[in-house]
């Protein structure tokens, strides 16, 4: 994960991308550097983090692949759908799914709050 995401962060995509390089199958690692630059992308609005958003879909891809049963990829994946505009990509109803996907999830591990 170069480009963009690590230049933009600073330190903490230099973390981020440090984490994944030393663990590049950490579903975990790849989880934060995506929460993190998707957290950094807020603070920016939306027009200023456009160029974020490929690498943090990426990213989400990447810790499903690794482990779908890593329950936090989903509710990230159910927020960037629903922040993100529907000319971009966002969907409201397919952010829904993720989210219940993640619950469910949970359900099944017996972690229900």
């Amino acid at each position: 994960m170069t480009g963009p995401a690590v230049l933009v962060t600073g330190a903490t995509g230099f973390i981020g991308r440090r984490a994944i390089d030393l663990a590049p199958r950490s579903a975990a690692a790849h989880f934060w550097f995506a929460a993190n630059t998707g957290r950094w992308g807020q603070t920016k609005g939306v027009v200023r983090s456009l160029f974020l958003l490929p690498t943090v879909k990426e990213e989400i891809r990447t810790i499903l692949a690794l482990d779908p049963g890593f329950t936090a990829a989903y509710a990230l994946a159910g927020n960037v759908l629903y922040e993100v505009p529907g000319f971009l990509g966002g969907d409201v109803k397919e952010a829904e799914a993720m989210f219940r996907k993640g619950r469910r999830l949970l359900d099944a591990l017996g972690e229900r709050s």
